[in-house]
């Protein structure tokens, strides 16, 4: 099957013969029409004159330019266009066939029917790839890596549109957010949330000890206590005792749930994008791979020898 190329004389041509009749009408009136209409009265000379001039130049240019549009205009000699031959200069035959072939030709010889060309394989079945579907729920929440972890604590804040610092403390040592909630000394904390990450583990009483030493340096009365484990008994003693409230992975969980749809999604989007279980380097940021040696298991740097951190894995809490 082919297609005749047009050439594009039919707007040319339409060009030509309007500009052609606007220099006739441009012509008679000012030639013709307006001094017939004003001849006959006194003092209208210039009016008559000036009608004269600028029609016939109207007329004069306006030909000219119907002129220009009929020799541009001429008709082109017509071509055949013989679909994608045409522009590629290939032949299905010049191609090897591979498993990708796909038709790309009219065939000359039929009605019109298209030469596919296949390979004696067959195509490989892709399978689709869905996403992963995650909601928040107490195992997300235990087996996100400690500096993802705190990420989320900071960025918990931000949802609740709270003012807040947030100060990295030593190497996986966790996180202290300073809370900023007086709208009359806006640069005074409030309040300070130690965020440590402890996984399925319990935080005992060390922790609680580290913030009241922060309380009483910073002279902050309000402070919260956020890990993604649990308490020992003595810690949520401790604690209960100054007034610090502690806040495991079941209540945390309850508050990112109490926040709109939206502001969850987003959450957790931040939280579980790439690897969000295998723990950060502190010293470097690079990801830590699991490895083994004559000790046992233990995380290490994935930049080794560049950086030779380890960590040991933290055993898995008893069901």
């Amino acid at each position: 099957m082919s297609y005749a190329a047009q050439a594009p004389s039919d707007r040319t041509m339409l060009g030509w013969k309007a500009m052609l009749w606007l220099a006739i009408l441009f012509g008679v009136i000012g030639l013709y029409a307006i001094p017939q209409l004003l001849g006959g009265s006194s003092g209208t000379e210039p009016a008559v004159l000036m009608a004269q001039i600028v029609g016939g130049g109207a007329a004069v240019i306006l030909g000219a330019y119907a002129a220009g549009l009929l020799v541009r205009g001429a008709p082109a000699p017509r071509e055949e266009f013989d679909g994608m031959a045409s522009l590629t200069e290939l032949r299905l035959s010049e191609v090897p066939p591979t498993t990708h072939s796909a038709p790309t030709q009219f065939d000359e010889a039929g009605e019109g029917a298209l030469d596919t060309v296949l390979s004696d394989e067959p195509l490989p079945v892709i399978p689709q790839v869905r996403p992963v579907q995650r909601s928040w729920t107490l195992d997300l929440l235990q087996s996100l890596e400690w500096r993802r972890f705190e990420q989320l604590c900071t960025s918990y804040y931000r949802a609740k549109d709270i003012q807040h610092v947030a100060i990295p403390l030593a190497a996986n040592g966790g996180m202290d957010i300073y809370l900023f909630q007086d709208k009359e000394r806006v640069r005074r904390a409030t309040a300070v949330v130690h965020v440590r990450t402890r996984g399925p583990l319990a935080t005992g009483v060390q922790g609680v000890r580290e913030l009241l030493g922060v309380m009483s340096h910073e002279r902050i009365e309000r402070a919260f206590f956020m890990t993604n484990g649990v308490f020992t008994p003595e810690a949520k003693v401790l604690g209960h005792h100054h007034k610090i409230v502690l806040v495991d992975a079941r209540v945390l969980l309850a508050m990112i749930q109490r926040l709109p749809e939206d502001q969850q999604a987003q959450l957790l989007e931040e939280a579980t994008v790439g690897d969000f279980e295998s723990p950060t380097c502190p010293i470097c940021g690079s990801k830590m791979v699991h490895a083994n040696g004559t000790h046992g298991d233990y995380w290490g740097c994935s930049s080794y020898p560049k950086c030779n951190w380890i960590a040991p894995i933290a055993p898995r809490a008893a069901a």
